[in-house]
């Protein structure tokens, strides 16, 4: 009995640096670059559970691994790096290290995914400039509107690793337009308002996080019941802008993986 006592307080002893370790915070699971010189007191790195210590890489993409949230330690493993320098050449990827909480947020920047993800939703475009370089397939001449359209569209985020937002979005739409005929732009007497199918394909860039440009081009096609008014843009392309297009925020977590291009 006292042997399986002592064998029970030994194995609690060896394991109680594991249970030490808790799961890791939302906030610092992910990817990460170190971006801090080296000589501010922050050149070595521990290997876990050990006292060796290996110069810290920078530039060196890591991936957050482990936290001790009562000695406040960070845990992390090299994506894919070999130290040639060193007379063993050290693969710091076979090895796990760790880090002050404290230092490690001076010493790392996050690092995200390029594609930031996919949203669904709606938007309007409000203004089609029509009949592009003229002379298409209805003799359609130049004209610029304002439309009455809302779409249901498909848009994917990318932007760069060092930031969750995405500066690019790019959309793909499908929607109901409603189109303005009239005696110079079809062969109707009155003026009236037809309904079209619309189809879309555009961009919009961020340059600030509240003021957004958006270049759209797409083609309208009238039903069956208004294709005899002859509409000089029906099916022909159109150019469209817009200012501050506000979709969906998309954003991304931080890139989980070492597979991604670096």
């Amino acid at each position: 009995m006292k042997r399986l006592a002592y064998i029970a307080i030994f194995t609690l002893f060896l394991c109680s640096p594991l249970f030490a370790q808790t799961d890791i915070p939302s906030d610092l699971k992910g990817s990460y670059k170190f971006v801090t010189n080296p000589g501010l007191g922050f050149d070595n790195q521990l290997e876990k559970g050990t006292v060796n210590s290996e110069l810290i890489y920078k530039n060196g993409l890591i991936t957050v691994v482990g936290y001790n949230e009562d000695e406040k330690m960070v845990y992390y493993r090299y994506w894919d790096f070999t130290d040639n320098t060193s007379p063993n050449a050290v693969r710091y990827n076979d090895k796990v290290f760790q880090l002050p909480l404290s230092d490690f947020k001076i010493l790392t920047e996050k690092r995200y995914k390029r594609f930031k993800g996919v949203e669904a939703g709606a938007y309007t475009i409000p203004f089609r400039l029509r009949g592009i370089g003229g002379g298409g397939e209805n003799n359609s001449s130049f004209d610029f509107e304002s439309s009455l359209s809302l779409q249901a569209n498909m848009v994917v985020g990318v932007g760069p690793r060092y930031q969750p937002e995405s500066n690019f979005d790019f959309s793909l739409g499908v929607g109901i337009t409603g189109v303005k005929l009239n005696e110079k732009n079809s062969s109707v007497t009155e003026e009236r308002t037809a309904s079209a199918l619309t189809t879309s394909l555009g961009v919009v860039f961020k340059p600030v996080s509240n003021a957004n440009i958006g270049l759209f081009m797409g083609f309208d096609f009238l039903g069956a019941d208004d294709e005899s008014v002859n509409w000089n843009y029906d099916g022909e392309m159109w150019i469209g802008l817009g200012i501050n297009i506000s979709f969906n925020k998309i954003q991304t977590t931080a890139s989980p993986v070492a597979l991604e291009n670096k």
